[in-house]
């Protein structure tokens, strides 16, 4: 019985070494170093912590790009240790409160690569400059895959449903009418060779007329429209606070 109770007593004080030793700042700049890379905007991890018993939680998340912000809720990350040891990468990820509304695993090994993600209501909060933000719930399913790490050729499928919650306005500021008239919009596209084509876009509100589209290239309507897009926030129709 002693043997035993040495062994455990020397498991746990190894644990307790690995947790202390572990480079969670490493990890941070890591992942933030990544968005840089694939140019998806600054990621800001405030927090990150063992999470009993092998994974991570990451805490206080937001992303940034030129114009807009997000806050995303805190996250469990989790790594395949066998897998890595193997030489192949596998990271599932959890809403860190409600691992239902929040779920996705990423694989990438020397052949290929793949990322799932699946969302239940998941709630963002989304800013613009410092005009005004939005909580947005979000549902959908998304199913990608490439070709060693080749990300630009990605393949795959998604779907997508957002739904306003609220609007926070400055007193000085007004909103955007369209922000106000639509509070759904649902999207289905398919990628191929990474082009985006929204098989099928759909708006709605309610005192608003469905508004539909169908086969749109994402891809060529950022080019052509992508630095009109935030001045849209701006010139749109603007409407009073109440």
């Amino acid at each position: 019985m002693k043997t035993i109770g040495y062994s455990l007593l020397a498991l746990i004080l190894f644990y307790l070494f690995l947790l202390m030793q572990f480079p969670y700042e490493a990890i941070k700049e890591n992942l933030a170093r990544s968005f840089a890379q694939l140019n998806m905007g600054k990621l800001k991890i405030g927090k990150v912590r063992p999470f009993f018993p092998f994974d991570l939680s990451l805490q206080n998340i937001s992303w940034n790009s030129e114009n807009m912000g997000m806050q995303i809720p805190d996250l469990i990350m989790g790594l395949n240790i066998i897998k890595t040891v193997l030489g192949k990468t596998e990271i599932e990820i959890k809403d860190l409160k409600n691992p239902q509304r929040l779920q996705g695993k990423y694989y990438q090994e020397v052949k290929e690569g793949s990322l799932r993600l699946l969302l239940d209501h998941t709630e963002l909060k989304v800013a613009y400059k410092n005009n005004f933000s939005l909580t947005v719930s979000i549902s959908g399913e998304a199913k990608l895959r490439w070709l060693g790490q080749n990300y630009e050729k990605v393949n795959g499928e998604f779907w997508a449903l957002l739904q306003r919650r609220e609007i926070e306005v400055r007193p000085e500021e007004r909103i955007p009418l369209f922000l106000k008239t639509y509070d759904n919009l649902r999207a289905e596209v398919q990628v191929q060779d990474g082009n985006f084509w929204v098989k099928r876009l759909v708006v709605s509100g309610k005192e608003s007329k469905e508004i539909v589209w169908r086969d749109l290239n994402l891809n060529d309507l950022l080019k052509r429209s992508g630095p009109a897009l935030g001045a849209l926030l701006e010139l749109a129709p603007i409407a009073p606070q109440k």
